[in-house]
């Protein structure tokens, strides 16, 4: 198992954002899968359509928190729900959809 959880660790890109940095938009493709904060602050983003779409926040994302975790392992490419954006210089893991789908094919069991 620890084996399955390092190769796992191995697959997520680390990406450096500046403050005010769209890392996604409500709408977008989910293929970019989960995101992880690692350091920094994100804003998560949502709609109001009783004011023409315009975003608003709707909460602050701190290290440890993450984001996309159904979309990573949902087989439909559904579009996503919230916008994302830096609060602050911050760090993330990214796990892409099709990554994942790679470990969890050579690795079935390793989800249980």
């Amino acid at each position: 198992r620890q084996d399955e959880c390092d190769e796992l660790f191995k697959l997520f890109e680390w990406v450096t954002v500046d403050e005010g940095h769209q890392i996604f938009s409500a709408g977008d493709s989910s293929e970019s899968g989960l995101y992880m904060l690692v350091e920094g602050s994100l804003g998560v983003f949502l709609r109001d359509e009783s004011k023409d779409g315009e975003e608003y926040l709707s909460y602050h994302m701190n290290p440890g928190d993450s984001i996309g975790d159904t979309q990573v392992v949902s087989r439909a490419d559904s579009p996503r729900l919230c916008s994302l954006r830096a609060a602050a210089p911050s760090v993330l893991m990214q796990l892409s959809r099709a990554r994942f789908r790679a470990f969890s094919v050579q690795h079935p069991g390793g989800l249980l």
